[in-house]
């Protein structure tokens, strides 16, 4: 018994048995776990072979040694990178539950490579007549809840566990009220954030066929009352794969694909950049249809979106007129003659300072929402005809109109305010606006927005 007790850190007698404990304790949510745990059974294969049976017993030069196994392994067995970086990214998070040390890990990339997280393959699933064909398929073998899975991930842009649990009394009072739906059941994470997806015609139809189906058996999703998601998973959804291949369509998840292809046609007005390799517009027209359809997607992370659509970078075509705009954007900054948009506002802010990016994030967000308001309230065009009387105006309005921000939350808007105003070139507006807003200067604002002084300095000995 003591030994029990002591053995793989208390968790099972047996190595097997520890890691899958770990797993399931350290990991939320069925796909995650069942996946998880075929992978690590690499790991516990290695360990066992090099005469390993107590997870205590593994040294960090063991868990250097499986990195390289993983690197032969890859080669001669064709593994993607991806695949081969989740192995031993799985044996880095099932040593750090066990030891409780975050720092005993190896670096994945070190052994198999950079994964890319860019698509360079159009997805399966653009052609409406396969879809159909597919729906169709699935519907004469008995699967009708498989086949609006599939045109729900299709048109919908869903994750195949949003329109499995998909709440659809919801989904169908939504659509017809507001012609947009709210994804909020089953989302990655379980994350309640605003995800509202536009819907057309054929899209009422889908949910109204769904929902229909689903009062027949007397539930609001698509999962039956006699099995719960997993059964559902392993019969129909399974099936339902077999038939998918057959008409040449990856998988559920590559439909989400398709549908961020056809958005982006949507926006830009132009094909997605996977199937013209690279973009063929603007860079902020690009930009600006990449955060709708992350967005939508519910990733809200406009980088997110390579994955889905392709790469942001110019078509080889496309290089030219891209260069040529780059050039006169630079220019135009230059003369603060851009236009007060929040691309001309990340641009001057990136451009001046030094600093983490998720920092120079958090400042164009309050710039962004102090400045932008204000200046189509004043006819503000340029980010030349910004005054001191302006921000002078803008900060005595954001400090009394908002009595719900603490004294706090006033003064990082304040600092972030003054970030710009150095950015605009006018270091010496910083008292005047300190001075309307109300707060004493405690601090050198340099240190505190670091301002990269070098930059100023050359340009002021220029």
């Amino acid at each position: 018994m003591k030994r029990f007790i002591h053995q793989n850190y208390g968790l099972a007698f047996s190595l097997e048995r520890a890691c899958q404990i770990a797993i399931q304790r350290g990991n939320k949510g069925y796909g995650s776990i069942r996946t998880k745990q075929k992978r690590i059974q690499y790991f516990t294969e290695f360990l066992k072979t090099s005469g390993i049976k107590d997870l205590r017993k593994v040294r960090y030069a063991d868990l250097q040694s499986f990195g390289e196994h993983v690197a032969q392994l890859a080669k001669t067995q064709n593994w993607s990178t991806a695949y081969a970086q989740n192995i031993l990214a799985d044996a880095n998070v099932l040593m750090g539950f066990v030891r409780r040390q975050r720092s005993f890990r190896i670096r994945p990339c070190a052994y198999v490579g950079q994964r890319g997280w860019t698509r360079s393959n159009p997805p399966t699933g653009m052609s409406m007549s396969d879809i159909e064909q597919c729906a169709h398929a699935l519907f004469k073998n008995g699967g009708e809840r498989a086949a609006l899975i599939l045109l729900m991930a299709r048109f919908f842009g869903m994750r195949l566990q949003e329109a499995v649990k998909a709440d659809l009394p919801r989904l169908l009072r939504q659509a017809k009220r507001e012609g947009r739906i709210n994804i909020l059941e089953g989302t990655k994470g379980g994350r309640k954030v605003a995800r509202l997806v536009t819907i057309n015609d054929f899209g009422i139809w889908i949910l109204q066929q769904a929902h229909d189906l689903a009062r027949e058996d007397h539930g609001r999703c698509l999962i039956p009352q006699d099995q719960n998601y997993i059964c559902f998973i392993r019969s129909e959804i399974a099936r339902a794969r077999q038939v998918m291949k057959t008409f040449e369509i990856k998988g559920f998840h590559d439909l989400r694909s398709a549908y961020s292809c056809d958005r982006y046609t949507q926006i830009a007005g132009v094909p997605a950049p996977v199937f013209t390799a690279g973009r063929t517009t603007r860079g902020e027209l690009d930009h600006n249809a990449r955060v709708v359809i992350s967005a939508e997607l519910g990733h809200r992370r406009p980088e997110v979106v390579n994955s889905y659509i392709g790469a942001r970078k110019p078509a080889p075509e496309f290089s030219d007129i891209d260069r040529a705009e780059q050039a006169r954007l630079k220019r135009e900054m230059t003369e603060l003659q851009a236009p007060v948009t929040e691309a001309s506002l990340s641009c001057l802010l990136r451009s001046t300072f030094k600093g983490p990016k998720s920092e120079c994030r958090i400042h164009l967000r309050r710039v962004s929402d102090m400045l932008l308001p204000y200046c189509r309230a004043h006819a503000i065009h340029r980010l030349g005809e910004i005054t001191l009387q302006n921000l002078q105006e803008m900060v005595r309005s954001e400090t009394i109109g908002h009595e719900n921000r603490s004294r706090k939350t006033q003064q990082d808007y304040l600092l972030s305010l003054l970030r710009f105003a150095h950015a605009l070139g006018h270091a010496e507006w910083e008292l005047p606006i300190r001075e309307a807003a109300g707060f004493v200067k405690k601090t050198q604002a340099g240190r505190q927005l670091k301002i990269n002084r070098r930059r100023f300095r050359d340009n002021k000995n220029q």
